[in-house]
């Protein structure tokens, strides 16, 4: 579940951006997970998405350096995250494919004639051409700004995804006793929008609060109320992005080896649009129609794409008179998902997450990769699923980072423990699910990395929403990465426990997102007392066991059922005793999960 946590202080902004980020001033970075649910959530008896948690059987991981229990023998936590680290019991299947590749480092293959061909297609895309009406340059926009008391808020102007939607940033800053606007990374600010959707981004992107504003058409208002401290409300009005034939264009990205996501501007009633037509071009020339868009729809996404491909798009808009508007975009798909097979998750496991900044809690500096891992191979892990991304969000996003994260993958390694990408989505987005799977993807230089996906999938207000809304998108956001990753790649879906909530797929969509996975997940979280309560071996074992039959039946099909159990104090509730673990393993193995 969502929450606020503590992040280290803010100091020269320039200089804090540069060493994390250096020249990718762009890139954002993390959010560091936390365990306690919200004040006010709906699920207050589970932790926040980024804190899952996971029964490994005989051992569970205490926070801040208390020891580790394992059959009731003290051992060192091997990871004091802050937070008590997770167990898990596991599940055993099938063949799976997984990644190679990764923005941050990449392994490509010998020239082919194929990327000849491409080469030819850049240059002659380069070289002087008539340019379209609908891709004129336009000028430089500068951020719009607004400013009231002692705060200020600005906004890029808005830019087209591949989603067919307009997003952009709005950013708080306060204002000093000169008026000079200042950021802030620990202040709290409530951003709305009317006529568009907000999502707040995480803190570290600008070293101040700011929010993702996204619309499909229409003027937004945005409506920034500072929290703390509390200096005032400033307001802005967004202009409506251009949906004039002169300003139609197209925007297209490959989502994985096997989807490409298009979007294009919705074109005003006035055009007289009538319908959208996609033409895609392949590198050996062959140009076909895909799909015919009604003139409501403004995205289209191509499942028939291969790996290593290089593909060239034509959205036609054709209109009541006759006239067609054109716009294109060229697409390269990645390399093809490394081969990996499902006992990747089979033993004893756990969740690991991380923070960038070396004054938090959870820093990545207090770990020590080698020592991390001998901790774990002691422990008898042989998994560990490490979160990655929060939405578009990458953890690992500046080179100090990125070296202990490929010590930490290749250690692993080494020590024969699998890693899985942990993702935590926040929107159903092409360019949320393309960083999970870029995530997955990643290999270090010495060309170790991950063996699966697990993809957190939670309701609530900066995730998937509630309602209708959060499940088509937990059910759209499953279904593109599994076309994006291809049949047999190892996805795992990391569900709300219908034991816990009593949900059903009316609240929840199980049997949707069993469609796609590979493995399906619960978080079954049973201390729930916030008083001094001794839970009974009943009771934590009927939690344990019956989750794994609720949730096969609500997928509605046999799918390898592997069951997150509670190992931590999730906000008062009190931390699970050894037993209590013993119980929910051997509970749940009974039950026929997996592991």
């Amino acid at each position: 579940m969502p929450v606020r946590g503590r992040r280290g202080e803010f100091a020269k902004v320039e200089q804090r951006r540069r060493e994390y980020i250096g020249d990718a001033a762009s890139r954002p970075l993390p959010r560091r997970a936390r365990l306690l649910a919200r004040p006010g959530s709906p699920f207050a008896a589970l932790p926040r998405a980024g804190a899952s948690l996971a029964l490994a059987g005989l051992f569970v991981f205490v926070a801040f350096g208390a020891a580790m229990t394992i059959s009731g023998g003290p051992v060192e936590a091997p990871l004091a995250q802050g937070r008590a680290l997770p167990t898990r019991a596991r599940v055993a299947a099938r063949e799976h494919v997984t990644a190679t590749q990764i923005g941050l480092s990449t392994t490509r293959a010998a020239v082919t004639h194929q990327r000849i061909r491409r080469l030819e297609l850049r240059i002659a895309r380069a070289l002087p051409a008539t340019m379209h009406p609908q891709q004129r340059a336009s000028a430089p926009q500068l951020p719009l700004r607004a400013t009231n008391g002692g705060l200020s808020i600005e906004a890029q102007p808005w830019q087209l995804t591949a989603d067919g939607t307009w997003r952009t940033e709005v950013v708080a800053y306060f204002n000093d006793e000169a008026g000079q606007k200042q950021p802030r990374l620990h202040a709290q600010v409530a951003f709305t929008a009317y006529g568009g959707e907000t999502l707040e981004a995480d803190p570290w992107v600008h070293q101040t609060p700011a929010a993702i504003v996204t619309t499909r058409g229409g003027s937004v208002d945005v409506v920034a109320t500072s929290v703390d401290p509390d200096v005032g409300t400033a307001s802005l009005k967004l202009a409506p992005p251009a949906t004039d034939a002169g300003s139609f264009s197209v925007s297209a990205r490959s989502v994985g080896p096997h989807l490409v996501a298009l979007g294009w501007t919705p074109l005003a009633e006035s055009s007289g649009v009538r319908a959208y037509r996609v033409y895609r071009q392949t590198t050996e020339g062959d140009k076909a129609l895909v799909a015919l868009v009604s003139s409501a729809g403004n995205s289209w996404r191509d499942a028939n794409v291969s790996a290593d491909g290089a593909y060239d798009y034509t959205v036609e808009a054709e209109l009541a008179n006759a006239a067609t508007l054109t716009a294109t975009a060229h697409v390269d798909t990645p390399t093809e998902m490394a081969q990996t097979s499902i006992d990747a998750i089979e033993g004893k496991g756990l969740f690991l997450f991380f923070s960038p900044d070396t004054t938090d809690a959870n820093s990545y500096a207090q770990f020590d990769p080698d020592d991390v891992v001998a901790r774990a191979v002691k422990a008898g892990v042989s998994d560990i699923e490490l979160r990655l991304s929060r939405g578009t969000f990458v953890e690992a996003a500046n080179p100090a980072v990125h070296a202990w994260l490929d010590r930490l993958i290749d250690a692993a390694s080494a020590a024969n423990i699998r890693l899985i990408a942990w993702s935590v989505p926040r929107r159903n987005s092409a360019d949320d699910v393309a960083e999970s799977v870029a995530m997955a993807r990643y290999r270090t230089p010495a060309g170790n990395g991950f063996d699966g996906l697990s993809l957190d999938l939670e309701p609530g207000d900066n995730y998937m929403g509630f309602g209708a809304a959060a499940r088509e998108r937990i059910a759209d956001y499953m279904q593109m990465t599994r076309a994006a990753v291809g049949p047999s790649y190892l996805l795992i879906a990391t569900v709300v426990s219908p034991q816990i909530t009593h949900f059903s797929n009316d609240d929840y969509p199980y049997s949707r997102i069993a469609r796609f996975a590979s493995v399906m997940q619960p978080m079954e979280y049973w201390h729930h007392f916030r008083t001094a309560h001794e839970y009974a071996r009943s009771d934590v074992a009927d939690n344990c066991s019956q989750v794994v039959a609720q949730t096969k039946q609500l997928a509605g099909r046999d799918v390898p059922v592997n069951v997150a159990g509670q190992s931590t104090d999730l906000g008062r509730t009190g931390s699970p005793s050894a037993s209590e673990l013993h119980w929910c393993l051997g509970a749940a193995q009974a039950a026929g999960a997996i592991g």
